[in-house]
C-alpha cells in the first residue's frame, strides 16, 4: 500500500519549524536562518503560500511554496535528500493543483532542476545566462493538457 502523503499549509503544520526551514534551505541558495525567515515572513502574506508535504506518520518529505498572480509561480520546491527520485515532488505539484484549483504553474530556475521540471510535463525555455555563468530556465505547465 502506498503511504499517504498529504499538503498542509505549513502555518497549521505539526511538523516542528526547524524542519521546515531544513527542507526550504535545499531549494534556498545560500541559507541562513535569518534569510529562511524572512522566505517564511513571506509565506504569511495573503498570495504566497508554502506547504509541506507529510506521510501518515507526520515525517516531514518536502515543501512547496508558490504566489497567485495569472498563473501560479512556483517560488520554492524541495524534498528531503534521503526521500529523492520517489516521486515525491511530482506528487505535491499534482495535489497543489488539485489542492488550489490550480489551471497553470510556471517556474523559474537552473540547470540542477530543469530535468525535473521536465519529467513532469513542464515545457520549458532558456532564459539564457541571467547571472555570470548561471543559465536559467522558464517553466510552464497547463493542468489538464
Amino acid at each position: 500500500m502506498r503511504d499517504v502523503m498529504k499538503l498542509v499549509d505549513f502555518r497549521h503544520s505539526v511538523v516542528p519549524l526547524v524542519q521546515i526551514k531544513q527542507l526550504l534551505s535545499f531549494a534556498v541558495g545560500e541559507s541562513t536562518d535569518e534569510k529562511l525567515g524572512r522566505i517564511l515572513n513571506r509565506y504569511c502574506g495573503s498570495r504566497a503560500t508554502l506547504y509541506v508535504m507529510a506521510s501518515q506518520n507526520g515525517q516531514a518529505l518536502g515543501v512547496v511554496g508558490f504566489e497567485r498572480s495569472d498563473s501560479a509561480e512556483i517560488l520554492h520546491i524541495a524534498v528531503d535528500e534521503r526521500q529523492r527520485h520517489r516521486g515525491i515532488g511530482r506528487r505535491m505539484l499534482d495535489q497543489l493543483t488539485a489542492v488550489e484549483a490550480l489551471a497553470e504553474l510556471i517556474a523559474e530556475t537552473d540547470r540542477d532542476a530543469v530535468e525535473f521540471y521536465l519529467r513532469c510535463g513542464f515545457a520549458t525555455r532558456s532564459l539564457g545566462e541571467k547571472y555570470p555563468g548561471v543559465e536559467r530556465f522558464h517553466c510552464r505547465f497547463k493542468v489538464g493538457f
